[in-house]
């Protein structure tokens, strides 16, 4: 557990999910913001942050994530971030409506880098052929970078992401 009462987070996640009958590989980019307190009886921290998600179809989503983190060691922590997405761009005919749902479970190391899982439940404005059940169930894994790293790895993969969509254009 830090030696700090509270303390800022600062993250940029990259995750992947398995290719689909009719999509390739869903990916997300996801910035946080946020802060957390220590609570030193429990070994527990409790906090929550603002995300941003860009994913493969182009759409930004946002919304409010509580968080939990159990303190195993000083420099490992468990974590846990149901989410609620509260609105975003609408990704041409698969449009979600809100609120929907995007939460993750991380197993952090040295608040540097975290080896996370998260899940999506996006409803969408209209089923088709493709989606039938008119929601996006996805999971993804990926990695997630903390403080300095998170602070620096974000702007750089969203200036990334800009030219990488220019260059497909």
């Amino acid at each position: 557990m830090p030696e700090c009462q509270g303390f800022l987070l600062t993250e940029f996640a990259a995750a992947i999910a398995r290719p689909s009958d009719y999509r390739r590989p869903p990916v997300n980019a996801i910035w946080e913001l946020g802060y957390m307190h220590n609570l030193e009886e429990a070994q527990l921290a409790f906090g929550g942050t603002l995300f941003f998600v860009y994913d493969d179809k182009e759409r930004i989503l946002f919304g409010f994530k509580p968080r939990l983190r159990r303190w195993l060691t000083p420099w490992l922590s468990a974590e846990v971030g149901p989410g609620i997405v509260l609105g975003g761009g609408n990704g041409g005919s698969f449009a979600p409506s809100y609120p929907a749902f995007s939460g993750h479970a991380a197993l952090n190391f040295g608040d540097v880098v975290s080896v996370s899982a998260q899940l999506e439940v996006l409803p969408l404005t209209e089923m088709s052929n493709v989606n039938p059940q008119g929601r996006e169930v996805t999971g993804y894994i990926g990695l997630r970078f903390g403080s300095y790293a998170g602070m620096v790895a974000g702007p750089l993969a969203g200036a990334f992401l800009v030219w990488a969509n220019g260059v497909s254009d």
